[in-house]
């Protein structure tokens, strides 16, 4: 592994501890065992560090989705999967994650840009655009309400509120007809 990938480990670690206000170049160095100059050499702040964790965290995510897609399906399955199954771990991480866009916008932008991608990608695999912002918003929200603490997140709240956020994964009825719809055109033209 390399020594930037260690820094961003150590961050990802901090972070979930003490949050995003707690992280430090102080502390990442102490915990990787570095010097400042080995530090500023793979980033040139904390801020630049932060951005890196966010899509360090982004692409850890994307390669547990990507893994489970062949098994699901989809992409879209394959993330409400990863989504559900990873919430007791996630805690800690996601309200970090939450103050660090709070308090700095251009790791928002970061963010912002792979959720785009992957709602892309979920409409790419032919989810309705509308019902794969919707299945986006449901995720970002449950993601949401376990950082903020909101909602008490027992087993079976979260199995229930996965059962609701997977009927996002079925068409609804009128895409249904309309399918049959299609296919009938078809067959009467051909």
């Amino acid at each position: 592994m390399s020594m930037r990938q260690n820094i961003l480990d150590a961050a990802v670690q901090i972070s979930a501890e003490k949050g995003v206000l707690g992280l430090t170049v102080e502390r990442v160095i102490r915990q990787v065992g570095i010097s400042k100059g080995a530090f500023f050499h793979h980033f040139r702040s904390k801020e630049e560090m932060t951005g890196a964790m966010l899509e360090s965290i982004a692409e850890a995510v994307e390669r547990e989705v990507e893994a489970r897609v062949p098994a699901m399906g989809s992409f879209a399955a394959a993330h409400v999967a990863v989504t559900f199954e990873t919430i007791d771990r996630s805690r800690a991480l996601m309200a970090s994650m939450i103050a660090a866009v709070a308090i700095d916008p251009n790791l928002a932008e970061i963010v912002g840009r792979r959720v785009d991608a992957w709602t892309q990608r979920m409409i790419d695999e032919g989810m309705p655009p509308v019902r794969a912002r919707q299945l986006r918003l449901a995720l970002d929200g449950t993601l949401l309400s376990l950082a903020l603490g909101t909602n008490p997140f027992t087993r079976e709240t979260v199995a229930t509120l996965r059962s609701d956020v997977e009927r996002f994964l079925q068409p609804t009825e009128e895409e249904q007809l309309a399918e049959l719809f299609r296919y009938a055109l078809e067959a009467v033209e051909a």
